[in-house]
């Protein structure tokens, strides 16, 4: 994954990846910001069902109360589309949030 991530660091932001996928985008440094960084246009997350929220992480283990999807994907991401007039990316460039329900 290193060697990939520093080929794909030297893409400009304005390329974006529609074959690529994030998976388990979480366990990255900077989730969700880094795979938007570099263009991804598919990101998962794994979440588990807990006391009325969704955590996310690949395992039960994993789990930390402040890490839901609200605050790692869904926040953030309303507030790009916000700051990018409604988009994401730009017109006609969608993104796919793959959400993996465990459990």
């Amino acid at each position: 994954m290193a060697i990939i991530s520093a080929i794909l660091l030297g893409l400009s932001q304005s390329v974006y990846l529609p074959n690529a996928h994030a998976h388990n985008d979480y366990v990255n440094p900077k989730p969700l910001t880094e795979a938007l960084s570099l263009g991804f246009k598919s990101i998962e997350v794994d979440v588990f069902p807990v006391n009325g929220k969704l955590l996310v992480g690949h395992d039960k283990k994993d789990l930390k109360p402040g890490n839901t999807i609200e605050s790692m994907y869904l926040n953030p991401l309303v507030a790009r589309a916000k700051d990018n007039g409604g988009w994401i990316y730009g017109p006609k460039e969608e993104l796919w949030l793959l959400v993996d329900v465990k459990e």
